[in-house]
């Protein structure tokens, strides 16, 4: 049975203004957050603080949320080839144009990792489903292995993305590691098949 007009308009404009809420609980919580000195990005304590926030929200409202976990491929060879001045100013273009590729709504951090050569980044987009999450994050791949092309070292990304949905029925507590371990094992899955990919 289709829905009447009216009912679909009001959905709509309810949706819109959940988001708006949204958006400026996020940047309320941003003003407050701790960021990483040499990136810019928020630290992964004041992330994880901030995650279990959106997922309370997301349960509350609901509306779905997902989670990009983004490696930079070979990033060990970058350091030990170019020496850790280098590393670090590709670890900061990386993060410059992760930030500038989402919403003011989305978040993200640096997470350090106890990999040899580890240097995960964690994006966090509220109110976006998996196919969105999975379009934002090969958008920012692209972005990145363009903009490393034709340079001295060629950069590239992979990413691995999860989503939750607050009728997935998961206990609210649960779903930030969950979300991570996810998003870490389809990120793995992007590296173990030939890397610079999105797997979600």
């Amino acid at each position: 049975m289709v829905k009447p007009l009216k009912d679909i308009i009001d959905e709509h404009r309810e949706l819109n203004e959940r988001n708006k809420r949204l958006i400026k609980d996020v940047l309320k919580w941003k003003k407050t957050a701790r960021y990483d000195d040499l990136t810019g990005l928020m630290r992964r304590g004041t992330f994880d603080t901030l995650m279990e926030r959106l997922v309370q929200r997301s349960k509350r409202i609901g509306t779905p949320l997902s989670y990009i976990l983004v490696d930079i491929d070979h990033f060990k060879k970058v350091n030990d080839t170019y020496g850790h001045d280098t590393g670090d100013e590709v670890l900061k273009e990386v993060s410059y144009l992760l930030n500038e590729g989402i919403r003011y709504s989305d978040i993200v951090a640096r997470k350090f990792t106890g990999r040899i050569g580890g240097e995960e980044i964690a994006l966090v987009l509220p109110g976006t489903d998996s196919k969105g999450a999975s379009v934002v994050a090969e958008r920012l791949r692209k972005s990145i292995e363009k903009h490393f092309k034709g340079k001295k070292v060629k950069i590239t990304i992979s990413a691995g993305v999860s989503s939750y949905t607050p009728e997935e029925g998961e206990g609210v507590s649960k779903v930030p590691l969950e979300l991570y371990k996810t998003a870490d094992k389809k990120l793995y899955e992007a590296k173990d098949s030939g890397r610079n990919k999105v797997v979600y």
